[in-house]
Parts: structure tokens; C-alpha cells; sequence
């Protein structure tokens, strides 16, 4: 598992990723696991000094174990596959299109909404556990 961002944006300083790992730690807390998932990454840097990168990637691998997934269906009024799916979550993206592959998303209720060229977006709340 690579845990390697693959950002083109510079290589964090020691401060930051000692700020990295201590917002992914509140965030835990908080049940922000997508937030949570953003920081860890953050500090798994190879930039990061070791003690702080092995820290954060052991709790990454935690998280990938904790997190809950979802997988979406969507299908045309003929009732074949769409994957040309836009998908955001509480107002953010989460997929830009639709693969088959399951979705991090956080616990508790969410508010999905999915685009299709063409359509009325659709809108579903969830309770995610």
C-alpha cells in the first residue's frame, strides 16, 4: 500500500506535519474520518520526520480498516449502468464518475446528490454506520 500523497504541492516542514498529525488526532475525535484520512496523508510524507510519518501510517492503515465504504448503483430509465455520475457528499465532491469501486465516506447522516448530464440532480440522505 503506498501511502505516498501524490500532490504536486511542496513538501511539508516538520511544523507541519506535527500540526498534521495533531488535526488528524481531534478530527478522530470528532468522527471526520475523510478530514482525518487528508491530515494523515499529510504527515505520511517521506518529507516528515520518521517518528511522526510511522505514527501517522500506522493510524492511516487503522483508518482504512475503520472508515466505512459505499458503493453506488445507478441506472437509466432503460435500466443500464450509468457511470457518468458526478457524487458529492454534504456539499463536497466525492466522485467525479462512478467506477464500481467503494467510496470513504464518514459516519452518520449524509446528504448525497448525484448528477447526470441532461438530469435533475438527485438528492438522498443516508445514515451512514
Amino acid at each position: 500500500m503506498a501511502f505516498a500523497s501524490t500532490s504536486a504541492i511542496a513538501d511539508p516542514t516538520k511544523n507541519q506535519c506535527i500540526d498534521a498529525n495533531g488535526q488528524a488526532q481531534v478530527l478522530r475525535r470528532e468522527g471526520k474520518l475523510t478530514a482525518v484520512r487528508e491530515r494523515l496523508r499529510q504527515c505520511i510524507n517521506p518529507a516528515c520526520p520518521a517518528l511522526i510519518r510511522d505514527d501517522c501510517a500506522k493510524r492511516f492503515e487503522d483508518l482504512e480498516s475503520a472508515q466505512p465504504t459505499i458503493a453506488f448503483e445507478v441506472k437509466d430509465a432503460a435500466g443500464f449502468d450509468v457511470s457518468a455520475v458526478k457524487v458529492t457528499v454534504d456539499g463536497k465532491p466525492l466522485a467525479a464518475r462512478l467506477d464500481g469501486m467503494a467510496l470513504p465516506v464518514d459516519i452518520g447522516e449524509q446528504v448525497f446528490v448525484f448528477e447526470v448530464t441532461g438530469q435533475p440532480p438527485v438528492m438522498r440522505k443516508l445514515v451512514v454506520t
